[in-house]
C-alpha cells in the first residue's frame, strides 16, 4: 500500500498519538493498515493486555497469534521509542533468534515503515540474535534494540 507524504505523516503521528508505546488502538492500526495483519478479537485482547502487562505470559494455543501480536507489539515499541532495550527469550537461542526474525523483517523490508521513520539499519550489529536501529539516540546504550536468548543464555 502506497501513501502520500502528507498520509505517511498521518500513519506517523497515529502510531506515535501515545509516545510510550502503550495505546492499543495505534497498535492495532499499525498491524492492519501498515503491516497487513488480520486483526481479530483475540489479538486485539493481547495487544492491550500485554501493553498493559509488559511482563505478563500468555499461555494460549497454538494458532491464535500470539506471535504475530508480539511481533507488532516488539514493531511498536521500538518505533515508539528508539532507544528501547528487548529481549526475546525461548528455549534455546535459536528459537529465540526465529521469533526475532520477522521483527527484522518487518523493520527492513516495509516501505511504509521506512518512508515514515527514515530506515532502520545502521552501523550497529543487525541479525536476527539481535540489532540496534538507526534512530537510536542514546549512544551510551551498549544492549541492541532486540536481542535473542535460550532460557540458558547471558542476558
Amino acid at each position: 500500500m502506497a501513501f502520500s507524504p502528507d498520509q505517511l505523516e498521518q500513519v506517523r503521528a497515529a502510531i506515535l498519538a501515545e509516545p510510550r508505546g502503550r495505546n492499543p488502538a495505534a497498535c492495532c492500526f499499525l498491524a492492519e493498515s501498515v503491516l497487513g495483519y488480520e486483526v481479530t478479537p483475540y489479538f486485539r485482547s493481547w495487544v492491550a493486555w500485554q501493553l498493559r502487562f509488559p511482563r505478563s505470559v500468555n499461555l494460549a494455543k497454538r494458532g491464535l497469534g500470539k506471535s504475530s501480536a508480539s511481533n507488532v507489539i516488539d514493531v511498536y515499541r521500538i518505533l515508539c521509542n528508539p532507544n528501547v532495550r528487548m529481549v526475546t527469550i525461548s528455549k534455546t537461542d535459536e528459537a529465540a533468534t526465529e521469533l526475532n526474525a520477522p521483527v527484522r523483517a518487518i523493520l527492513e523490508q516495509n516501505e511504509t515503515l521506512k518512508a515514515a521513520f527514515g530506515p532502520f539499519m545502521g552501523r550497529q550489529k543487525w541479525t536476527d540474535g539481535g540489532f540496534t536501529i538507526a534512530q537510536r539516540t542514546d549512544l551510551k546504550i551498549g544492549e541492541p534494540t532486540l536481542a535473542a536468548r535460550g532460557i540458558d543464555g547471558q542476558l
